[in-house]
C-alpha cells in the first residue's frame, strides 16, 4: 500500500511533531530532573557552609570575648553578644535544612549540645568578671577541657560536612544517567562546591591567624604596660567597684609593708589601715583619695598614715583619680602614693625652729613695746612733739612685730597639731572693744573713723576669748595697714543660731586672684610675710575659726576696700 505525498507529509509533519514532542518532554524531564539535581546539591552546600559557619561565628565570639577579657572593653562584649546570636541563628538554619535527614538532624544535636556548653563556660566566665575575676576568666577560657571542648566541636561539625558531601556524591551518580547537560550541572555545582569548602576553609585559617597575632599583640601591651608600672618610684593601687584590688605594683607593696589581696572586709579604710595622722582613728571613708575617684573626683591628700605589719607608721602624699571606658564610664579607681617622712621631719624641723626663735622673741619684743608705752605715757619725763611721733612710730613696729612672732607660734601649733581650744560664752561687745583698745591711738593717728555700731550688749556666742580676741585684732590690724583715709567699723548681726561678725574698712581693697589664696598657707613664710599681717595672720585667724567652729570669709573690690566677716555659733548668754 502505497501512502500518498499527503498522507506523507502528515506523518513527516507528525514525526517530526512527535519528535518535537518527545525532544521536549525529554528536555523538560532532563530541565526538571536537572533543577531537582541542581536544588539538591545547592542545599547540601548550604548544609555545608551554614555548618561550618557555626563554627567560624562561635571562633569570632571567643575573640571578642578574649578582647573584652584582656582590656575590660564593653565594645568587645557587645561584638560577642551579637556574635553569640549569629551563631544561634546559623544553628537554627541548620536545623532547618536537615530536617527530612535523620542522620544530620542527630549530627546537629550533637553540635547544638557542644555549642551549648562552650557558651555555658563563657557564661561562667562573664560570671567570674561581673565579680573582678577577669584574670580567672582568661585562664578559664584557654584551658585545656575548653580546648578539648571546641575541638570536639569541629569535628562534630566536620562529621556533618563529611555526610553531607557523601549525599552529594550520591546525587551525583544517580544523574550519571541523565542528560549531559544535566551531568554538566552536577559536576559544576560540584565543582562550586568545592570552591566554597576551599574558601570557607581558607576563611577559618585567616580568622585563626589574626585571632592569634591580636592575642600576642594584646599580651605584649599587657607585659609591657605592667613593666612601665613596676618601674614606677610610686605606689600605684587600682580597685574595682567591689572594693577588690585590682593591681598594685612593686613600690606599693614596699610602702604598705604587705600585699593587698581579696575583697576589702569593713571599709576601705580599715583594709588599708589608713588612719587620720596623728590621731590614731582610721581615715573618713568618704574623704579616702581611692573612695572619691569612685565619684569621679581626681584628689590630693597628704595628712594619712598607713600602720604597716611590722608595727611602723608611714605618713603618705595620695593622688586618686578614676579610670575611666571609652563611654565615661568609670572602670576603676586608681591611687597613687608616696612616703613623705623626709617631708614631714623637714617640716617639724621647720616649725620647731620658728617656736624656738619666736620663743626667745617674744619675751625681749614684749618688754621694749611695754617701754615704748611707759615712755608714750610720759611716765620717763615730757616729750615734745617730734620724740612722740618717733616712739609712735616705733609702737606700731614694735605691736606688728609682736603679733607677726605670736602668728609663728600659733602657726607652729596648728602645722604640729597642738593647738587647743577653750570654748566659753562671751559676750560680742566686750569682745570687740577688748580687741580694739590695743589700735585706738593708731586709728586716731591716721584720722580715720572708729564706727562700733550694730554690736549690741546682751548678743553672745561660743568661742574661745584668747583666740577670737586674736582673729579681731588681726582683721583690724590688716584694716589699718590698707586704708588710709574713711575708717574702719565692726558690726555684728544674727542669722538663725549663728552670729556674724563683720569687720569693714575702706582700704585699697583686693583682686579676685588675691582673693582666691587669701587664707591658704601658700601664702604663709611667702614674699608678703614681711609685711606683718599679710597673709600669715588670715591663715592663723581661718584656723582659729575652724577650731571654734566657726568661719571667716572676706568680700572686697579692688579700690573700695574690703569686709572681713566671722561667723560664730550664737549662745543664749552666761548662766
Amino acid at each position: 500500500m502505497k501512502l500518498s505525498i499527503r498522507r506523507k507529509i502528515a506523518l513527516g509533519f507528525g514525526g517530526a511533531l512527535a519528535a518535537l514532542f518527545l525532544v521536549g518532554a525529554l528536555s523538560v524531564v532532563s530541565i526538571i530532573r536537572l533543577r531537582d539535581a541542581t536544588l539538591w546539591v545547592e542545599h547540601s552546600l548550604q548544609v555545608i557552609e551554614s555548618a561550618q559557619k557555626v563554627t567560624i561565628n562561635l571562633r569570632k565570639a571567643l575573640v571578642q570575648y578574649r578582647g573584652y577579657l584582656l582590656t575590660r572593653d564593653a565594645a568587645y562584649l557587645k561584638n560577642y553578644q551579637g556574635q553569640v546570636r549569629v551563631t544561634l541563628d546559623g544553628l537554627n538554619g541548620v536545623k532547618k535544612l536537615v530536617a527530612d535527614n535523620s542522620n544530620q538532624t542527630e549530627n546537629l544535636v550533637r553540635v547544638e549540645a557542644l555549642v551549648w556548653d562552650r557558651l555555658a563556660n563563657i557564661q561562667e566566665g562573664l560570671k567570674a568578671c561581673a565579680r573582678g575575676g577577669f584574670k580567672w576568666a582568661f585562664d578559664d577560657s584557654n584551658s585545656m577541657p575548653n580546648l578539648k571542648l571546641t575541638q570536639r566541636l569541629d569535628e562534630a561539625v566536620q562529621t556533618m560536612v563529611v555526610s553531607e558531601r557523601g549525599l552529594l556524591e550520591d546525587r551525583k551518580r544517580a544523574e550519571e544517567s541523565s542528560t549531559r547537560i544535566v551531568l554538566a550541572g552536577l559536576v559544576a555545582s560540584g565543582g562550586a562546591a568545592l570552591l566554597i569548602c576551599a574558601l570557607a576553609f581558607r576563611m577559618v585559617l585567616r580568622e585563626t591567624d589574626k585571632r592569634a597575632e591580636f592575642q600576642k599583640m594584646l599580651m605584649r601591651n599587657e607585659h609591657r604596660l605592667f613593666q612601665f608600672l613596676e618601674a614606677v618610684p610610686l605606689g600605684i593601687l587600682i580597685m574595682d567597684k567591689d572594693k577588690k584590688p585590682y593591681y598594685l605594683n612593686r613600690k606599693g607593696k614596699e610602702l604598705l609593708g604587705r600585699s593587698v589581696g581579696g575583697a576589702a572586709a569593713g571599709s576601705t579604710a580599715q583594709f588599708l589601715q589608713a588612719y587620720k595622722q596623728g590621731t590614731g582613728e582610721l581615715y573618713p571613708e568618704d574623704q579616702l583619695a581611692i573612695v572619691r575617684a569612685w565619684k569621679g573626683e581626681s584628689t590630693s591628700i597628704e595628712d594619712v598614715e598607713v600602720h604597716r605589719p611590722d608595727g611602723t607608721v608611714m605618713p603618705l602624699q595620695v593622688w586618686g583619680t578614676p579610670l575611666r571606658d571609652p563611654n565615661g564610664e568609670i572602670l576603676y579607681a586608681m591611687s597613687v602614693f608616696g612616703d613623705i617622712t623626709e617631708r614631714k621631719q623637714i617640716e617639724e624641723m621647720k616649725y620647731s625652729l620658728i617656736s624656738i626663735v619666736s620663743h626667745q622673741l617674744k619675751t625681749p619684743v614684749a618688754e621694749i613695746n611695754g617701754y615704748i608705752e611707759n615712755l608714750v605715757e610720759g611716765l620717763a619725763g615730757p616729750l615734745n612733739a617730734r620724740q612722740r611721733d618717733y616712739l609712735m612710730d616705733m609702737r606700731e613696729i614694735g605691736m606688728d612685730n609682736f603679733r607677726l612672732i605670736s602668728d609663728l607660734l600659733s602657726l607652729s601649733k596648728i602645722e604640729r597639731g597642738l593647738m587647743a581650744v577653750n570654748l566659753e560664752t562671751l559676750e560680742v561687745a566686750d569682745l570687740a572693744r577688748m580687741a580694739l583698745r590695743d589700735y585706738e591711738k593708731t586709728i586716731h593717728r591716721k584720722e580715720l573713723s572708729l564706727s562700733l555700731e550694730g554690736v549690741p550688749r546682751g548678743l553672745f556666742v561660743t568661742a574661745d576669748r584668747d583666740k577670737l580676741v586674736e582673729t579681731i585684732r588681726n582683721l583690724v590690724s590688716n584694716a589699718l595697714k590698707f586704708t588710709d583715709r574713711g575708717g574702719i567699723s565692726l558690726s555684728a548681726r544674727v542669722q538663725g543660731d549663728r552670729v556674724e561678725l563683720d569687720v569693714a574698712d575702706t582700704g585699697t581693697g583686693m583682686s579676685d586672684a588675691a582673693m582666691a589664696q587669701l587664707f591658704s598657707p601658700k601664702r604663709v613664710l611667702g614674699t608678703e610675710a614681711s609685711r606683718a599681717g599679710a597673709g600669715l595672720g588670715l591663715y592663723v585667724a581661718k584656723n582659729f575659726m575652724k577650731a571654734q567652729k566657726g568661719d571667716i570669709w572676706v568680700k572686697s573690690e579692688k579700690g573700695k576696700g574690703s569686709v572681713f566677716t566671722l561667723s560664730l555659733p550664737r549662745a543664749e548668754g552666761l548662766p
